[in-house]
């Protein structure tokens, strides 16, 4: 199984850790004892969202609020930590009543394939191979980089046995629907599909079926919602009309690392003294 590229590539190196030019150190994080094997598997909770309750999740969502217009030194390092901080968690996102699924998102790494690395890159910060290479879509190219969140899971009834949902009174589990979620640079939430997702021997865990991907043609990527701040009030039906509205099916979608001078990132030059420890 491939390392994620965030949990290697992503974070501070020790090199830069020790000489001082990042301040920002999770190296600590990095190290942390992280079952990869079953996080990529399989949601590590398997709750409805209104029982996804703690303090936690109470701190993400006031936090996001305060991201209305853009990234401080402060918030970029506390989303760098997300899926340290939060990784046996799981976030509330959007319920589909009609066919009774809860959207929720699980702070992860980015399992994406890295295409390409940068001589002096921004720790946890990437760009969208595909999306830069397109020369039609503007609304991609004009995205400076994306920060992974974690990933799109969906509760709902245990399906079939061709993992479609079932009308059945079985019991509740929470799948992977194949989506990778991102923050991007216009501080909009975006989903890409891991095409990881399909290798055979994952079968029937995921991709997951579920409405908000059956109600659209294929896609590799689309913007779920325009605001991150809104996350917690957003409705379904708010992120189907996203998805309509902005959703590309691009073959072969990877992460490259972004240029420090190319990315505009505020990466503090201190550590604040919120985050010191």
């Amino acid at each position: 199984m491939t390392s994620p590229a965030s949990f290697n590539d992503g974070r501070v190196s020790d090199d830069s850790a020790s000489s001082g030019s990042q301040s920002d150190d999770l190296s600590d994080y990095g190290r942390a004892s992280h079952d990869t094997e079953v996080e990529w598997d399989i949601a590590a909770v398997h709750s409805r969202n209104e029982d996804l309750k703690g303090p936690d999740v109470e701190e993400f969502f006031s936090t996001i609020k305060a991201l209305d217009q853009k990234l401080s030194p402060v918030s970029y390092i506390w989303l760098r930590r997300l899926p340290y901080d939060m990784h046996n968690n799981a976030i509330p996102l959007f319920k589909d009543n009609s066919g009774n699924e809860d959207y929720q998102l699980h702070p992860s790494y980015s399992w994406l394939k890295l295409d390409k690395r940068a001589r002096n890159p921004i720790p946890g910060v990437f760009g969208l191979s595909a999306a830069q290479n397109t020369k039609d879509l503007t609304e991609l190219r004009n995205i400076r980089f994306f920060i992974p969140l974690g990933r799109l899971f969906v509760n709902a009834r245990n399906g079939n046995r061709f993992n479609k949902p079932c009308g059945s009174s079985r019991s509740r589990i929470t799948r992977w629907t194949g989506y990778e979620v991102f923050l991007s640079s216009d501080l909009g939430v975006w989903i890409v599909f891991d095409a990881q997702s399909l290798a055979r021997d994952a079968e029937p865990w995921y991709p997951v079926s579920c409405g908000i991907l059956d109600r659209i043609e294929r896609f590799s990527i689309a913007r779920l919602l325009p605001r991150f701040a809104d996350l917690r009030a957003a409705t379904f039906e708010d992120a189907v009309a996203s998805v309509k509205e902005m959703h590309w099916d691009l073959d072969n979608i990877l992460i490259s690392e972004v240029e420090k001078e190319d990315g505009d990132v505020p990466i503090p030059q201190a550590q604040p003294q919120s985050l010191q420890s």
